[in-house]
């Protein structure tokens, strides 16, 4: 089983950042408020919040049953 890297932000400065997460063989959780977002079309789990809700987040990551998040990062903001 991968490891899974979270990543606020699904635009296009966090999609060099979703890619090399994937080519290093992490699964990849996105969080953005846009579904449309270039990023979310990457994520192995897209997940529609917005970036500035922290609470959100937490709420997600903490609550993200499919596979447990080893890390979280945000690029480019």
């Amino acid at each position: 089983m991968s490891e899974t890297l979270m990543l606020i932000g699904a635009g296009k400065m966090q999609v060099p950042a979703i890619r090399e997460a994937r080519q290093m063989g992490l699964s990849t959780v996105v969080l953005d408020y846009n579904p449309d977002a270039p990023g979310m079309a990457l994520a192995d789990y897209p997940i529609e919040m917005s970036t500035r809700d922290f609470e959100g987040c937490v709420r997600v990551a903490n609550d993200f049953e499919q596979e447990e998040i080893n890390g979280v990062i945000t690029v480019g903001t």
